[in-house]
């Protein structure tokens, strides 16, 4: 369930599911803030050629990126299932979907790979 605020979204937690902290996206660029379920916070952040996923320090530092994907060169397989599975919204609303779905960066990394 989402609560739009002029272009920022805030999430209410379900069960299972991690919270969307901050959300905002645009034509070509997007970020999206989230607590996962093991307490890590991460940061989707989207430009025009590249989406990467970042692990935060302190709910506030990229410290490390976890993943990342360049859309003119790299068809990562499991980004066209995200495509595949969610047609009806933008990509970078699929992406945070499915990103929620994860408690840890741990899995994020095993479902992703680098």
């Amino acid at each position: 369930m989402y609560l739009a605020i002029s272009k920022v979204v805030y999430s209410i937690k379900h069960e299972n599911m991690s919270q969307i902290i901050t959300y905002r996206h645009d034509r070509e660029y997007g970020y999206c803030h989230i607590k996962l379920d093991s307490g890590e916070r991460i940061l989707l952040s989207e430009a025009s050629d590249y989406i990467k996923i970042f692990k935060l320090l302190f709910g506030i530092i990229p410290i490390k990126t976890i993943w990342k994907w360049h859309r003119t060169n790299d068809p990562k397989e499991t980004v066209l299932k995200i495509m595949d599975n969610h047609q009806d919204t933008s990509f970078f609303d699929s992406f945070v979907k499915e990103i929620q779905k994860y408690r840890s960066t741990d899995e994020i990394k095993n479902k992703f790979g680098k």
